[in-house]
């Protein structure tokens, strides 16, 4: 998410004369019975989803926009992650090893002072994960814990920084805040996939892992990013005339990531991501399979309020970071948002590690599979 600043401002007043549509309880995406399309494996998995980016967009030789700049902070983070230990994690917005390369002022609290010598996920993760990122701007990566499951393509341990199964963006590609539109894509949104396999009674059980960080809107320049965003999401589950679908309908399927999309905010056929909307419940409330085996249905495990409603990840405002799958059964829990405290809760910030501070709240689950 960038440009969270403008965020609330936009939406009080594309909110302020409408009247929300009342939601179906599949608007809501209640739980599927998606565990019916195979037999349980008798195993838990925790999930984690990650955006690690902050909303400071200027870029100059001192700072890359959006991305993590403060080292103590980053640190931080890192015996945070490594103390919950998940299963598998989707990192977006990743300060990749070559973005460093136009930082020429950086000093010894900057993490691109070190940055050109170790991945920035090898250094949040430790060594007992595989990481592989996506095959275009390498700022989307996945991690998995090498007692979990191999990633197909990476040795276990290893890291492949761009060997993730990556899309073509849909629509011509822009530079957010320069010459971004409703008609472009964002050069740096993405999907992608990879195929993990789990150890499972001397058996191992491929499980297909897509990564989600399609198009955003951008507020200040007033437009919601929905064409590009909708086409992504169809690379998911449908595929495009370029492209296979990304979910696999004879794996187990789990999809992590910032949509950049809330799909509990709806309002009255003016709302201009209408077409947005019932993509979101053909897609994850009833998808038909190719196989004709009837319609394929994904659970959404995001976390709820007592009152129902999905928890915000954004700024107390809105839902953009989810967790979908159709085998598994759970519920995840926004860090900072519940039971859970923040990933970065206790940090002390100062002036120089304030604008790193995360503007999403991370998403963690733990899953029965």
């Amino acid at each position: 998410m960038k440009r969270q600043s403008v965020l609330a401002a936009f939406i009080l007043f594309y909110v302020g004369d409408m009247v929300p549509v009342a939601h179906s309880k599949q608007d809501f995406l209640t739980p599927a019975a998606s565990q019916a399309y195979f037999e349980p494996l008798g195993l838990q998995i925790r999930v984690m989803s990650a955006n690690i980016g902050n909303n400071t967009g200027e870029e100059d030789a001192t700072y890359v926009a959006w991305r993590m700049e403060s080292a103590s902070y980053e640190q931080y983070l890192a015996r945070r992650i490594q103390s919950i230990r998940p299963d598998v994690i989707g990192f977006q917005e990743v300060l990749s090893q070559n973005a460093c390369d136009g930082i020429t002022n950086a000093d010894a609290r900057h993490t691109c002072f070190y940055n050109k010598n170790s991945h920035a996920v090898r250094r949040l993760v430790g060594q007992d994960y595989s990481i592989i990122c996506d095959n275009r701007t390498q700022w989307e990566c996945l991690a998995v814990h090498v007692d979990f499951a191999r990633i197909d393509g990476v040795k276990k341990g290893g890291i492949n920084i761009r060997g993730a199964e990556t899309p073509g963006l849909p629509e011509k590609p822009c530079t957010y805040g320069v010459n971004c539109d409703e008609t472009l894509c964002d050069e740096d949104s993405s999907v992608s996939a990879v195929t993990l396999y789990i150890e499972n009674d001397e058996q191992e059980v491929p499980l297909r892992l897509i990564h989600a960080h399609p198009n955003a809107g951008d507020f200040q320049e007033f437009y919601v990013g929905s064409l590009c965003r909708r086409e992504q999401v169809g690379q998911i589950f449908i595929g495009s005339a370029d492209s296979a679908p990304l979910m696999k309908a004879e794996m187990r399927n789990l999809v992590i990531g910032d949509f950049n999309y809330d799909p509990s905010i709806r309002f009255s056929t003016l709302d201009p991501m209408f077409s947005e909307h019932r993509q979101w419940d053909s897609f994850v409330a009833g998808m038909k399979e190719e196989t004709g085996e009837g319609p394929r249905r994904f659970s959404i495990h995001s976390a709820k309020t007592p009152e129902g409603k999905l928890q915000t990840t954004i700024a107390g405002l809105l839902t953009f970071d989810h967790v979908l799958s159709d085998f598994a059964t759970g519920k995840c829990d926004v860090m900072g948002g519940g039971a859970l405290v923040g990933l970065d809760e206790g940090f002390q910030f100062d002036s120089y590690s304030e604008k790193s501070r995360l503007d999403h709240s991370t998403v963690l689950c733990d899953l029965s599979i």
